[in-house]
């Protein structure tokens, strides 16, 4: 009797205490196994193996109550370690053999052994620091599978509950969708992709491009640094995004700012120009979209605009690495757009006694190393009032700022040896 009343108190503690739920069913299971010592009754002795199968069943994770168990996944069938990937499509694994798949354009040659992408090892949730994985082919061998780590937060691990499920380790997923996700590749225009397939990869690809316009402050080149200029597949797919029945258009946009195809730049314009005005007069899920970042593309299309929207540069006191680092985002994004006099207003800001000495320091050394010349700040203006008039800007291969002297190439050696005599390890000129 003592033994019942006590296990009864253990249960009515536990179930006060949501940590000691998963007690409830283990103190039945013991009850169970000295039931025939309690009871004294024949029946009383099926209690026994009852119990014992109830523990079996719990420590496996097939409980009444308590924390749901983390299980190892099954591994996939045929699966192959992924070494390295190769545009346009192809996948290389560890024996050397390879394969093609479909539905993506990979954008630059990866070996995955050596070089480190922090988007994909966080997408893989890969617990070193290699970032190779194993995969199964599927799909008449074009596509691709491979198990994701799954992420299971307090929420899922930590409190108990009434029959808790069984937790999978891992998740199978798409090659082809990880990588448009880890922004390694882009979805291709090909019709004949499966229509759902490549709707999937077009919405992880839309999912992907963050949004840069929430913030003005923050003047944000697009965030795909992998298209290259002119990129035939990257114009493809962004031309068919830009449609005026397209949801995807900002992403669409986007791309085609960062392949640079400025042939097709006056359509952007025209479209933005008239989702705009369709946003003042109702309301149109289309052009509502995404609206929020259409100024900032209009910035990077037309540097009237940029002008307009982001001139003058201002330092921000309230807050000092955010305001160095507009003036910073400011200049790089004019001279990007060929317009090097920015640069000339951020020279101006390092020299205004009125913002604290920390933030101009902080200037400096960013606004510096956007010419990857002197790191001096006195040698740095001697060179550039050397080379002023002849400096040229604009975007270089994948996009980001370049700079050159006369009809020369981005950084090329005319530039850099311009600099020489100014270079910290020689003696300023005469």
């Amino acid at each position: 009797m003592r033994l019942i009343i006590g296990c009864i108190a253990l249960a009515i503690i536990a179930a006060i205490f949501p940590s000691g739920l998963e007690l409830i069913p283990i103190f039945g299971f013991l009850f169970l196994i000295t039931l025939p010592w309690i009871w004294k009754s024949k029946l009383a002795w099926i209690g026994i193996p009852l119990g014992i199968i109830g523990i079996i069943l719990h420590v496996n994770g097939y409980k009444l109550a308590g924390s749901p168990q983390i299980t190892r996944s099954k591994p996939l069938e045929n699966s192959r370690r992924v070494i390295a990937l190769e545009p346009p499509a192809r996948i290389i694994f560890s024996n050397g053999e390879s394969t093609s798949i479909e539905g993506i354009h990979i954008l630059q040659a990866v070996n995955l052994q050596t070089d480190w992408n922090f988007n994909l090892v966080r997408i893989l949730d890969n617990r070193s620091s290699n970032p190779s994985f194993e995969v199964s082919i599927t799909g008449n061998g074009k596509r691709a599978n491979f198990l994701q780590r799954n992420r299971y937060f307090c929420g899922n691990t930590f409190f108990p509950t009434l029959f808790p499920s069984r937790l999978p380790s891992h998740s199978v997923k798409d090659v082809g969708e990880i990588l448009v996700e880890a922004e390694l590749a882009i979805p291709t225009t090909d019709d004949l992709v499966e229509e759902s397939y490549r709707n999937r990869l077009l919405e992880v690809f839309d999912h992907t491009v963050p949004s840069v316009g929430y913030a003005k402050n923050w003047i944000n080149y697009y965030p795909l640094g992998g298209i290259q200029k002119h990129d035939s597949a990257a114009i493809a797919l962004g031309r068919s995004l830009i449609a005026p029945d397209s949801m995807k258009f900002v992403a669409g946009a986007y791309l085609l700012i960062a392949a640079q195809d400025t042939d097709f730049y006056p359509e952007i314009k025209k479209e933005i120009l008239r989702r705009k005005a369709r946003n003042l007069v109702g309301y149109d899920q289309i052009a509502q979209a995404r609206s929020v970042d259409l100024d900032g593309i209009l910035a990077w299309i037309d540097v009237k605009e940029a002008r307009k929207q982001f001139l003058p540069l201002k330092f921000t006191p309230t807050a000092t690495d955010t305001g160095t680092n507009c003036i910073t985002k400011g200049a790089h994004l004019f001279a990007a757009l060929g317009d090097i006099a920015a640069v000339d207003s951020a020279l101006q800001l390092i020299d205004d006694p009125s913002i604290p000495e920390d933030s101009r320091s902080y200037l400096t050394k960013d606004l510096l190393a956007m010419f990857r010349g002197p790191t001096e700040l006195p040698k740095f203006r001697k060179w550039y009032q050397s080379v002023r008039s002849r400096l040229k800007s604009g975007r270089g291969q994948l996009g980001d700022c370049a700079l050159w002297l006369d009809d020369g190439l981005p950084f090329d050696e005319a530039y850099f040896e311009s600099m020489a005599p100014y270079m910290d390890s020689n003696p300023p000129p005469k």
